[in-house]
């Protein structure tokens, strides 16, 4: 899927309220295949392979974590999901990134505001 850090590989599994699942840095979304038959159950799951990563394309160039949450919710609005939960691990500070609908702050593109775990 095209987004502003590259064309990003996107899984999408399961039903019920929807979760973007983010992995950590030198892994891709394989890494949630441990933990996966149990959240498939209760959620629609949307892994993304970041870039560089998995299956996803090399990025165009220097990426910033502000970009991925932007990448992220480009994926969420070609998908048609409109609220997600983000399931992250530390690596690109996933797990500090909400991806609050309608609430952008900071400077740049990014439709994210960080927020301390």
């Amino acid at each position: 899927m095209p987004t502003c850090v590259g064309a990003l590989h996107v899984q999408r599994v399961g039903s019920g309220p929807a979760a973007l699942l983010w992995h950590s840095l030198v892994v891709d979304s394989e890494e949630w295949a441990r933990v996966l038959p149990a959240l498939v159950r209760h959620r629609a799951l949307i892994m993304i392979d970041g870039p560089g990563h998995g299956a996803s394309q090399p990025p165009p160039s220097l990426f910033t974590s502000a970009q991925c949450a932007d990448a992220a919710m480009t994926v969420l609005d070609t998908l048609g999901v409109a609220d997600a939960d983000w399931v992250g691990r530390a690596g690109v500070r996933g797990s500090a990134w909400w991806p609050p609908r309608g609430t952008p702050t900071g400077s740049g593109p990014s439709r994210c505001w960080a927020r301390s775990t």
